[in-house]
Parts: structure tokens; C-alpha cells; sequence
């Protein structure tokens, strides 16, 4: 039923009508910064910034998902799109907010320069979402990273760099939509959940759900 909703609204917002919704994770946390050894990362918000699928991964995520209508979308070079519907459940967000990073201003921001590949062994997420070879987490912007403090200062005058944006206090009306893997580099998204120091020590446990489709603009 949800994944219904969800179709109907990817369709509304990308103008694409080719959704398939597939796959859905829930998250919660209630701890502070430095304790997430303690819970398994894959019920937990996520505190790193990181794309679900690059360019090796969005590819293979396709075959696997739309077998032989994916080989001849590749070859036709449309764009596609792994699309999230972020939202709460239950209470407005309080704790571990999702941030986004604009890379807006780095003109020549691309997966093999700007994302670090990390591979798994023996992930049990495979269970969940199939088989993908790495992931990939957001690196500084190579160009930014200064030798020198004549250098930072030289370079802050006119650098362009990351940007960061959340919702505070994200209500169970409302819901994020966005690329999290897209073979139009511009349009894709790193996020992650990160600790807000402004949220009070009672505030409800953070408790969300996110699901992901794939999009064709063909």
C-alpha cells in the first residue's frame, strides 16, 4: 500500500511516470555522537555522507532490478535515477536529522573524484537491498585540501565548495524526495544523519523510513 503512495508521489514531483518503488529501510536512534558501536548500522541513522549507487553501482543496481529493459535503456543513454522518499514516523524529527550536501559550486564534482568506495565483507544488507559491489561515501573536494595556511587564506577568498541543508523538525506530513544515486552527476545527492546539538534531552527517539525507486526519464 505504502509503496503506492510513494509511487504516486516520485511521479508528481520528478514528472517521470516510470517509477518502480523496491525496496524499503526503517532507522531509529536514540544515542549521542560516539556511541553507534553499540547498535547495528543497518537499523541505525546513518552518520556519514554517502550516495546509495555510483556510476559502477547504479549500472549494476539496473541489470539486476530490470534485466534485458536495462541494457537497452543504457544503450539509449536516458537518464535514470534511484529516487528516496525520505519521512517520520510516528513524531517530527528531533534527533539525527538528514543533511544534504549541495555540490552546486563545485563545477567538476563527479563519482570517481569525489566519492571514496568502501567494500564490505559479508554484508548482511545484501538480504535487503541485493548485491552491490562497494559504497561510496563523500571525500573533501581534492582542489580545497590546502598545504599551507597562505593557502587557505588565498583559497577562501574565492573557493567553491560544499554546502549544507536540512528540515528542522521534519513533520509526519512532510517528506524528503530526492536523487540518491543519478546518472546526471548534477542532480544527485550525498546525505546523512548528523547530531544536532540543539536537540533537547528528551526528545522522542529519531525514527524514520525511507523507500527507494527506480526512475527512467526516458
Amino acid at each position: 500500500m505504502y509503496f503506492k503512495e510513494v509511487a504516486e508521489l516520485v511521479k508528481k514531483v520528478t514528472g517521470s511516470q516510470d517509477v518502480l518503488p523496491y525496496v524499503f529501510r526503517i532507522r531509529q536512534n536514540n544515542m549521542r555522537p560516539g556511541t553507534f558501536s553499540t547498535e547495528k548500522l543497518s537499523h541505525t541513522a546513518l552518520p556519514v555522507a554517502h550516495v546509495d549507487r555510483d556510476d559502477v553501482t547504479g549500472e549494476n543496481g539496473m541489470r539486476e532490478l530490470l534485466s534485458d529493459r536495462a541494457e537497452e535503456l543504457l544503450k539509449k543513454g536516458v537518464r535514470y535515477a534511484q529516487v528516496n522518499v525520505w519521512r517520520t514516523i510516528g513524531e517530527p524529527i528531533q534527533r539525527w536529522p538528514l543533511c544534504f550536501v549541495n555540490h552546486r559550486d563545485v563545477p567538476d564534482w563527479n563519482y570517481a573524484t569525489h566519492m571514496a568506495r568502501v567494500f564490505p565483507e559479508n554484508d548482511p544488507r545484501v538480504a535487503i537491498r541485493g548485491e552491490k559491489s562497494h559504497d561510496s561515501v563523500l571525500k573533501h573536494d581534492p582542489k580545497y585540501v590546502a598545504k599551507s595556511a597562505a593557502s587557505i587564506i588565498t583559497r577562501l577568498t574565492s573557493m567553491c565548495s560544499y554546502k549544507y541543508h536540512y528540515a528542522s523538525a521534519l513533520d509526519v506530513n512532510e517528506a524528503l524526495v530526492f536523487s540518491s544515486f543519478d546518472s546526471d552527476i548534477k542532480k544527485v545527492i550525498p546525505h546523512g544523519a548528523f547530531w544536532d546539538d540543539s536537540s533537547l534531552e528528551d526528545a522522542p527517539i529519531r525514527r524514520s523510513i525511507e523507500v527507494r525507486c527506480w526512475v527512467v526519464f526516458e
